[in-house]
């Protein structure tokens, strides 16, 4: 039998905690797995330190007016295609907004077919604006711009030091007095303490960390742009509309992990806006890199989320772990499957950049377009995407509308819910919904069952990371009633959660009893409510609800996903089931029948197989104290 270690970080919750954090969209505060490679670089150039705040910093004032006022001629050396050529598109018009004179010189030839896509057929916006158009390569750019001179030069095209060296070169020969790079936050080596800020270390075999060596050893004036994953009209990369294609076909979104990775996600008028502080206070821009993103980050089960509710549709998420079914994720889906997000602070504390991207309402927008331009109706094949539902046996047709969860419309059922206070329940209503009595009274009387069974086999339990080292005073019924007033979750969670602990149970071996009910309560009733609700307090706040450190809140909820194999989803059918089992609690003279433990389901009915997690490492655990 593993030792039982006792923390001295002991949680006492008296008073119970205050509801002064904010609610937050898809927010979490568990920590990154992924280990970092041993290749990795430090670049040295004026970044802001990751450590010192924020309010330590002002922002660059000098002559910045007069700069501004001043007419730059731009140049753009723009790619021909991929997610960055967007970027160019914009800052452009952007530029010409502003009084600049721009040229854009995009790479290849003009009557190649990649110019009949956006955004290279809206090109004649940039020249309505008073732009110019050119086309050519960059390894005869002093051909191509023979007689132009030029005060600001971004190269928005290479990769590698061999594709951007000809651009610099020809720049700092041409006496241009500021050179811009767009680089990539894709070079960050992967963090345990997201988000990525200025001055991380990078990967030291990543092209664009060449390019930002070389100029800043060639330039006096130079800033390096680090953008992530963009939104915007003309964007020929998918990003939300790979979500559009699914959710208006009524077919699943299988997302690799479990869903809560958090990315950053840019609507591209935010890039070119921060590109153009840089033009009008190479000043304050000079020698530094940005961090070329909005401010907030969204977990990849949000992306899909906000995806649905701006089309107005349902949305059935599937979870997935590539590597057991064969599946390569890098081609199944458009994001890394990892937490992967920057924070844009150098940009706000040295131009004075404000980010403007509002995901719901963008994708609002987006979803208009992409229905204006007849994408919805178009032929598209999933043939990764089968492969994957097919090893999950998920039909690629839904087999359940998942706004049935929110019990709005599942009319035949609502005596039900309307019983258990699932439904028809106001901001007025003081009495705690009947679920919450009905699944204490449940797992009470399997908790008391159990114990009763192990003393009379003689048998010690097999302690997890989910065992306390003693039983906590507070009863189960305490526990769950002080769950839901103090996290504002909805009612269904508390099935949800009574869902996922049968399932754990039944894939871990594990056996309930009072030493571990409270964790396996407040971790599963977690994911419930980010699996369900629009919105949802972070870790930190549950940890306070639960009497646990918010380290160890983390550390629950990724043993419990990957005990559970990250399937979140249950059908409506499962759903009704387990509503039906908690309706029997109240049943005659309040006399329990025997439940064994249901099958565990999948997202369609189908028993699903789920391998073992053996987690061999000492089991740490906390005491919980809540007064």
């Amino acid at each position: 039998m593993a030792t039982l270690l006792s923390s001295s970080l002991l949680t006492n919750l008296s008073p119970p905690p205050s509801l002064s954090p904010s609610l937050s969209l898809h927010s979490l505060s568990f920590t990154s797995s992924i280990s970092p490679s041993s290749s990795s670089i430090s670049l040295s150039h004026r970044s802001l330190p990751r450590k010192l705040s924020l309010s330590s910093f002002t922002v660059k004032a000098v002559n910045a007016s007069e700069e501004k006022k001043k007419k730059k001629k731009v140049l753009i050396v723009n790619t021909n295609s991929g997610g960055h050529a967007v970027i160019g598109f914009y800052f452009a018009k952007e530029l010409l907004g502003s009084g600049h004179d721009v040229t854009i010189l995009t790479v290849g030839d003009q009557a190649s077919d990649k110019m009949k896509k956006p955004p290279f057929s809206r090109f004649s916006e940039i020249v309505e604006g008073g732009g110019k158009t050119v086309w050519g390569d960059v390894d005869a750019i002093g051909t191509v711009l023979k007689g132009l001179t030029f005060d600001v030069v971004l190269d928005n095209n290479g990769k590698d030091l061999d594709t951007v060296k000809p651009v610099a070169d020809w720049a700092k020969s041409s006496g241009v007095g500021q050179f811009l790079f767009i680089s990539s936050a894709g070079i960050y080596k992967p963090t345990e303490e997201p988000p990525h800020v200025e001055g991380d270390t990078v990967k030291a075999d990543a092209g664009h960390v060449a390019v930002e060596t070389y100029i800043s050893q060639e330039f006096v004036n130079w800033t390096s742009f680090r953008p992530q994953y963009m939104i915007g009209s003309g964007n020929n990369k998918d990003c939300e509309e790979w979500f559009f294609d699914r959710i208006v076909r009524g077919r699943p979104v299988p997302i690799p992990g479990s869903g809560m990775q958090l990315t950053n996600i840019s609507h591209v008028r935010d890039l070119s806006s921060m590109l153009t502080k840089a033009v009008e206070n190479p000043t304050a821009a000079s020698g530094y890199i940005f961090n070329c993103v909005s401010d907030r980050a969204v977990t990849l089960d949000g992306m899909a989320k906000l995806c649905a509710k701006a089309a107005g549709l349902p949305v059935e998420i599937v979870h997935y772990d590539p590597k057991s079914i064969g599946s390569d994720a890098k081609k199944a889906f458009p994001f890394r499957n990892m937490h992967f997000y920057a924070e844009p602070r150098a940009a706000k504390d040295l131009l004075g950049w404000k980010g403007t991207t509002n995901l719901p309402e963008d994708l609002k927008e987006r979803f208009e377009e992409y229905v204006k331009i007849g994408r919805d109706k178009k032929t598209i094949k999933f043939d990764i995407d089968d492969k994957i539902l097919e090893s999950l046996k998920v039909p690629a047709k839904p087999c359940l509308d998942t706004k049935a969860l929110t019990l709005k419309d599942n009319i035949s059922n609502s005596h039900i819910y309307l019983k258990l206070g699932l439904m028809g329940r106001t901001n007025q209503n003081h009495e705690n919904p009947k679920v919450l009595h009905l699944l204490s009274s449940c797992l009470q009387k399997h908790v008391e069952k159990n114990e009763n069974l192990l003393q009379t086999i003689q048998t010690e339990d097999v302690p997890t990371i989910f065992h306390g080292s003693r039983a906590p005073t507070i009863t189960i019924r305490q526990y769950i009633n002080r769950i839901f007033k103090y996290s504002l979750c909805s009612p269904s969670c508390f099935v949800l959660a009574h869902i996922y602990i049968d399932r754990l149970i039944q894939s871990e071996s594990i056996i309930l009893t009072s030493l571990n009910v409270h964790r396996l309560l407040i971790t599963s009733t977690l994911l419930a409510t980010k699996f369900i609700d629009e919105s949802f307090f972070n870790n930190a706040h549950y940890a306070k609800v639960g009497g646990i450190t918010r380290a160890e809140m983390n550390r629950l909820e990724m043993k419990f996903l990957f005990g559970i194999n990250f399937q979140l989803y249950v059908n409506l059918s499962t759903f009704l089931e387990y509503c039906l089992d908690l309706m029997s609690e109240g049943s005659k003279d309040g006399v329990q029948k025997e439940r064994p433990v249901p099958p565990i389901r999948g997202s369609c009915g189908i028993i699903e197989n789920r391998s073992k997690n053996n987690d061999d490492s000492t089991c740490v655990t906390i005491e919980i104290h809540i007064k």
